[in-house]
C-alpha cells in the first residue's frame, strides 16, 4: 500500500525510492530539494535525524539547502584542484627529461611527478632528494645454462647511490623467458612506486625484451644518477675545503659516488 510525502502530500509507492525522518516518509523528490539522494548513505542517515518541519523550514526558508551548498563548495574545490593539476602536468611534460609509468621526471625543476590514474586519483610531486634507491626485479621461468639444465629463478637488487649501475637486469644470469621485468622505486616517506616493463612471459631474444631491459637500465642510471647528486649536496658544505675533500674521498671509496662525480665536486670546491 502506498504512502504519502509528509512534505509534498503526493503518493510513495512501494518501489519508489525514499527518505525515512522521525515523523513519516520524504519522496526522493522533496529530498533532491535540500541536496539528498537515495544513493548517497550519508544524505540517508542526515535525513533520517531530520523531522518533516525540519525540511519544509529548510525548503521555504534557505532556498537551496546546507546540504547542496556543501555539494556545491566541493564541486568547487574539485573543480579547482583540476585546474592545477592540469597546470601542473602540462608544465612538467614540457619540461620532461624521462618519464617511466605514471612518473615523470623533471631535470629542471628537479622534481617528479606522480600523475593521477584510473587507480589513483590523487596525484603527488616528489623533489629529487626524497628518492632513495630502486629494486629492478626479474623473474625467468627458464635459465640457460652450458650443460643444458634448466631451473626457475627470482632476482632482484636493491640499488642506490652513484656506481650501482645495472648492466644486465638479469645479474649476469641468462633466461630463455622472462616472466616480469619490473622496478621499485623508493622514497624517503617510505612509499614506493613500482614500474612495470614485462608482465607475462617474453623471450628474452625478442625486441620487446631487449627495449624493455634498455628502458629499464636507463631508469636505473638516471636514478642512481640523482641519488648520488643529492648525497653530495647533503654531504658538502662550503665552510672548510679540505673538509669537505675528505668527505668526497670517503663517498668515493664506499662507492657511493663515481670517480666523474668526485672530479666534478673537487673541481667546483676549488674554484677549477
Amino acid at each position: 500500500m502506498a504512502k504519502n510525502c509528509a512534505i509534498c502530500g503526493n503518493a510513495i509507492g512501494l518501489i519508489d525510492s525514499r527518505f525515512k525522518l522521525t515523523d513519516g516518509l520524504m519522496c526522493s523528490h522533496c529530498g533532491k530539494k535540500l541536496g539528498l539522494s537515495t544513493f548517497s548513505i550519508s544524505a540517508v542517515e542526515q535525513a533520517s535525524k531530520m523531522s518533516s518541519a525540519d525540511v519544509k523550514e529548510q525548503i521555504n526558508t534557505v532556498g537551496l539547502s546546507f546540504f547542496q551548498n556543501i555539494k556545491d563548495e566541493k564541486k568547487k574545490d574539485k573543480e579547482a584542484d583540476l585546474i592545477r593539476y592540469e597546470s601542473i602536468l602540462k608544465e612538467f611534460n614540457n619540461n620532461s627529461s624521462v618519464v617511466a609509468g605514471n612518473l615523470i621526471f623533471s631535470d629542471s625543476q628537479k622534481e617528479i611527478l606522480l600523475k593521477k590514474s584510473l587507480f589513483n586519483r590523487v596525484y603527488k610531486i616528489y623533489q629529487y632528494t626524497d628518492l632513495t634507491g630502486c629494486k629492478p626485479i626479474v623473474h625467468g621461468s627458464e635459465q640457460k645454462k652450458h650443460h643444458g639444465i634448466t631451473r626457475a629463478l627470482v632476482g632482484g637488487a636493491l640499488l642506490g647511490g652513484a656506481g650501482a649501475i645495472v648492466g644486465a637486469v638479469t645479474g649476469g644470469k641468462k633466461f630463455s623467458v622472462i616472466n616480469e621485468l619490473s622496478l621499485d622505486i623508493f622514497f624517503r616517506d617510505n612509499s614506493t612506486q613500482h614500474i612495470s616493463y614485462i608482465s607475462t612471459e617474453t623471450k628474452t631474444d625478442s625486441f620487446t625484451y631487449r627495449e624493455s631491459e634498455k628502458q629499464l637500465n636507463f631508469l636505473v642510471n638516471k636514478i642512481n644518477s640523482i641519488v648520488s647528486d643529492s648525497t653530495v649536496e647533503k654531504t658538502v658544505q662550503p665552510n672548510n675545503q679540505v673538509d669537505n675533500l675528505r668527505e668526497l674521498k670517503m663517498l668515493l671509496d664506499d662507492g657511493i659516488i663515481t670517480q666523474a662525480d668526485f672530479d666534478t665536486k673537487k673541481k667546483q670546491l676549488l674554484g677549477l
